[in-house]
């Protein structure tokens, strides 16, 4: 695999998908964030494949890294909790809020949150979105297939989203009172 070979990434996939799905099934508590951790992971463990022929025991590195994984799950439930509890429960009212300053909170959440992506996806969406470089540009510079930029970007905006939808709820519930 660490050569790029397909065939054995998907072996590889086969047999600790099930398992790793399961024990992040048990530190989450929820089969459907499991899945998605254990699809990052994956996505993480082929983008890096280069590194893995200096890893002699790939069942032991694979659950290392679902628990950080799940580390970082849980730190960004507690960013958005803290964002909740702070932003959304203090003294400011939505209605005071000009919309330069919501634009600059989203802002600040879209920095925030590619800060916590992996060196290579937030250094490929960080040229893409912020110096509006074209795809294959960005794969000539980084020396990477334009694909694997595809890839990363792909990710990133999945991120991104599910932190703007995580954002979004926390306001709209404080907006109708259902904290």
């Amino acid at each position: 695999m660490s050569e790029g070979d397909s065939r054995a990434f998907e072996w590889l996939f086969l047999k600790y998908h099930p398992r790793l799905t399961m024990f992040l099934s048990r530190m989450t508590g929820d089969h459907d964030v499991a899945i998605d951790l254990a699809q990052d992971i994956f996505l993480d463990v082929w983008d890096g494949r280069g590194r893995f022929s200096d890893i002699n025991n790939f069942s032991s590195y694979l659950f290392r890294m679902a628990r950080y994984k799940v580390y970082n799950y849980y730190d960004r439930l507690s960013v958005g909790e803290r964002f909740r509890t702070e932003f959304l429960h203090g003294e400011v009212e939505m209605d005071d809020i000009e919309p330069d300053v919501f634009a600059r909170n989203l802002s600040d959440l879209i920095v925030r949150t590619a800060n916590e992506m992996s060196p290579r996806c937030k250094e490929v969406f960080m040229m893409s979105r912020f110096l509006e470089i074209p795809n294959a540009e960005i794969a000539r510079l980084l020396g990477i297939d334009k694909r694997t930029v595809e890839n990363h970007m792909t990710r990133a905006l999945g991120i991104l989203r599910k932190a703007v939808n995580l954002s979004l709820v926390f306001v709209c519930l404080g907006l109708l009172g259902l904290d």
